[in-house]
């Protein structure tokens, strides 16, 4: 007896020996069993000199965003993928394939040729930083994300070194202070050495107080006797004129030779010796124009500085101020300055220079203060 085959069963059979087979991997594959995902963060992409935008990277591939021409499918290309962080780029140069282009979708996909190149470790600590959230997105651009706030086992740390910081926020209070007033005194020093001192070009000698004996008239010494006595001949002078002019010596003193020696020729009013008596007290004499005769008087106090570096103060005699203002102005005239120390004996013939330092306003103010309080007592 035969038997007809049934068509629907046959079908059956057939649909049910192909459900057997198992269904196609579709997971993709992945060339380094470390590859990252794509992961979708900010970054940018040129190629051939076009900008594109970036809309997935990993270790592998990128896709990108943009027009580009279809021809380059398959071809090989450099690729910068950039990076924005906040205040700088991370740029990175990979050779790359480009794989697919969808101008209808705007995308473009290329893998990476040498995905173990140069650019890897880079590459690979941007993706790990992203993906453990140490790296964050920020809008367009990348930042470090902050960290987060101790736990309380850290308090007890925190604790320990709060005494350290305040210590060395004390510290550093003290030395910004110090670092203030050091600039802050310099500026007023230099201000003051500006405004309120004056340096006189010409050296002081120290010099026994006394007269000085001058020249009576210009020409040639011809005679010379420093130990003369009194109302004997001290010089003689051969003028221009032929005529001889005897110099008595006035005083019963001591005279020194301030310059002049025999045969040499001096002009009217220069000193030729410096008289004084025994017992007379060192000073320091300076030859200064006769403009300068004002700032000597007003001066606060005159400075007078040895070649050994010993300073002492002076102030201008009166007596020699007002004889020199009294040569008349436009020439050199000489000016007695009293030590507030004495000078010791062995000063005699030294030179100094010397400084004017003139009244700051504060100086005056003091000045008016002590004044007022003299007078009221």
């Amino acid at each position: 007896m035969s038997t007809m085959a049934d068509p629907h069963r046959s079908n059956l059979t057939t649909r049910t020996a192909q459900s057997a087979f198992p269904p196609p991997d579709l997971t993709p594959d992945l060339a380094l069993p470390g590859d990252h995902p794509l992961l979708e963060l900010p970054f940018s992409a040129e190629i051939d000199g076009r900008q594109f935008q970036g809309q997935s990277i990993s270790l592998m591939r990128a896709k990108l965003g943009g027009l580009a021409d279809p021809h380059i499918v398959g071809e090989q290309r450099l690729l910068r993928v950039i990076f924005p962080f906040e205040g700088f780029n991370l740029t990175l140069p990979i050779p790359a394939l480009v794989t697919d282009i969808d101008p209808g979708k705007g995308t473009i996909a290329v893998d990476f040729i040498d995905p173990s190149g140069s650019h890897l470790p880079q590459l690979r600590h941007v993706l790990n930083s992203y993906i453990a959230g140490d790296v964050i997105s920020l809008g367009r651009v990348l930042g470090v994300a902050l960290q987060p706030m101790q736990v309380a086992g850290a308090k007890g740390h925190a604790a320990a070194t709060g005494g350290t910081g305040l210590g060395r926020r004390l510290v550093n209070g003290t030395l910004m202070l110090l670092a203030t007033a050091l600039l802050v005194g310099g500026g007023a020093w230099l201000l003051r050495e500006r405004l309120f001192t004056l340096a006189i070009p010409a050296p002081a000698q120290a010099l026994a107080a006394g007269p000085q004996l001058n020249a009576i008239s210009a020409g040639q010494i011809d005679y010379i006797d420093p130990s003369a006595q009194m109302g004997e001949v001290a010089f003689s002078i051969r003028s221009t004129t032929g005529q001889t002019l005897a110099v008595a010596m006035p005083c019963d003193c001591n005279a020194r030779s301030v310059g002049p020696q025999l045969g040499a020729t001096v002009q009217e009013g220069q000193p030729v010796f410096q008289l004084s008596e025994a017992d007379a007290p060192v000073v320091l004499k300076t030859n200064i124009a006769s403009d300068q005769l004002y700032a000597l008087a007003q001066a606060r106090e005159i400075t007078a500085q040895f070649p050994d570096g010993t300073r002492i103060a002076t102030h201008a005699d009166a007596a020699s101020l007002a004889a020199a203002a009294a040569l008349g102005a436009n020439r050199q005239v000489r000016v007695d300055l009293v030590p507030q120390t004495p000078l010791p004996a062995d000063r005699e013939g030294q030179l100094a220079q010397l400084t004017i330092h003139r009244a700051t306003p504060l100086d005056s103010l003091v000045d008016q203060f002590t004044r007022k309080s003299v007078s009221e007592e």
